[in-house]
C-alpha cells in the first residue's frame, strides 16, 4: 500500500544573504524558508505478526512501524522530520520527492 504524507522540511537558504529583499523583512524570511511543507511517498507493508512496517523510497534511512495504518502513518511523519532534521543540521541535502511506480510482476516457478 502506497500512501502520500506531508512532512515539515526544513531548508539550508542562506536567510541573511537575502537580507536587501524589500518585500520581506529578516523574520519573514526565515519563517517562508524554515517551514515548507514537502510530501513523501510512505510504502506500507502488511507484516505476517500484524501491523504495518513503513519505508520513504526518498529517505532510506527511515524505517518504521505501527501496529494499525494510522499509527503507521503518525510514526512515518515522525521519522521524516527526525530524518530531515538530522540531514539540516549535517548540512546533507533534502532529496526532492520522486514518483515511485509500482507494479506487481508474475513469475512462473518451475518444480
Amino acid at each position: 500500500m502506497v500512501k502520500n504524507v506531508r512532512a515539515v522540511a526544513a531548508r539550508t537558504a542562506d536567510i541573511d544573504s537575502l537580507s536587501d529583499c524589500p518585500m520581506m523583512d529578516q523574520d519573514d524570511m526565515r519563517k517562508h524558508y524554515m517551514a515548507t511543507e514537502q510530501s513523501f511517498t510512505v510504502v506500507l507493508e502488511p507484516l505476517d505478526e500484524g501491523g504495518f512496517l513503513v519505508l520513504v523510497p526518498s529517505l532510506p534511512e527511515v524505517v518504521t512501524h505501527g501496529e494499525t495504518e494510522e499509527e503507521a502513518m503518525a510514526m512515518a511523519e515522525d521519522a521524516i522530520r527526525l530524518a530531515l532534521g538530522y540531514r539540516r543540521d549535517e548540512g546533507e541535502p533534502v532529496p526532492a520527492e520522486h514518483v515511485s511506480q509500482v507494479r506487481q510482476l508474475r513469475v512462473a516457478l518451475t518444480a
